[in-house]
């Protein structure tokens, strides 16, 4: 799947920007293209792949990371909440209230776009991309430990404004890696694995701070 993403990536963009490229830098600009769009397409890979494979395979794996270390009783909380019955009014609420996260989609296909148009720019795009996003990627790596806790946007906010450093820095780690062609994807995996780590290590923390 990866491959197919790549080779039509090439086929559709790698022309347009060469030429691009060729009349802003010279004959260099052959090269500075061809990596690119090969970044360019290390992205829209890893993005098809998070939407349509890597959601379950995350929590699955968080989730064994952290049983490993002794929060099981985070796990089991939050599965408790998938288990527990639930009236067919309040499942009929809740997707009432998934309707705002349906209706953002096109605000994230047209900051995918923007990201990719950035990330087009020779030498500085991909950096950019990457500081631009590390916030957010941060943030998004311990979504499902945010969901295994109960916690809700204010209580998230509030973590996020007390560890902004650490989620920037995780953010630009991921993202770097990620952004590694051919490997992404391998590294989204190890990505999740360290996000658990790290929650583990917080865990500790307040375990500690609660005595």
């Amino acid at each position: 799947m990866t491959l197919v993403i790549y080779m039509m990536m090439y086929i559709m963009f790698y022309p347009v920007q060469a030429v691009l490229a060729c009349f802003l830098y010279g004959p260099g600009g052959i090269v500075t293209a061809w990596f690119s769009v090969l970044q360019q397409s290390g992205m829209v890979a890893g993005f098809i792949v998070v939407v349509v494979l890597m959601p379950e395979i995350h929590k699955v794996a968080f989730d064994a990371v952290l049983s490993r270390e002794y929060t099981d009783d985070v796990v089991l909380l939050g599965k408790l909440r998938r288990l527990q019955s639930v009236p067919f009014l309040v499942k009929f609420g809740q997707k009432i209230l998934e309707i705002p996260k349906i209706l953002i989609v096109p605000f994230i296909l047209f900051k995918t776009f923007v990201m990719l148009s950035i990330g087009s720019i020779p030498f500085f795009g991909v950096p950019l991309v990457i500081i631009l996003q590390a916030p957010s990627k941060g943030l998004r790596c311990h979504s499902r430990y945010f969901v295994l806790k109960g916690y809700d946007k204010r209580q998230i906010r509030s973590i996020y404004n007390s560890k902004r450093g650490h989620y920037m820095g995780f953010g630009i780690a991921a993202n770097l890696l990620e952004s590694i062609p051919i490997f992404s994807v391998f590294f989204m995996f190890t990505n999740n694995i360290g996000a658990a780590i790290w929650a583990i290590d917080i865990e500790k923390e307040v375990k500690i701070q609660n005595k």
